[in-house]
């Protein structure tokens, strides 16, 4: 269960660069706005409902070794998490609205 949830954290660390590079491959911006929108919802629904592969994902952030059988949510800074989400779904608006 362990690798599982150190999986869906690289995937939510690293995915959305994944999706950032073939969208401009694609050359879909509206594509690009729509997974903006999905990551910072993700974040925000994972950290307010306590996912372990959120915070997982936070401790890569942190530079620090994934811990997903302790979690000590209190470790993650609330205005990182606020912030990132913030800039995210504007960015995904600006986006859209833009394109």
């Amino acid at each position: 269960m362990n690798k599982l949830v150190m999986a869906l954290a690289y995937v939510h660390r690293y995915g959305l660069i994944a999706a950032l590079i073939l969208t401009k491959c694609a050359n879909n911006l509206k594509l690009l706005g729509i997974f903006l929108l999905t990551y910072a919802v993700w974040t925000l629904v994972g950290y307010l409902l306590k996912w372990k592969h959120i915070y997982c994902s936070w401790q890569n952030a942190y530079h620090e070794k994934m811990t997903p059988s302790s979690t000590n949510w209190r470790h993650i800074d609330k205005k990182d998490v606020w912030c990132v989400t913030f800039l995210f779904c504007l960015a995904g608006f600006v986006v859209l609205i833009v394109f």
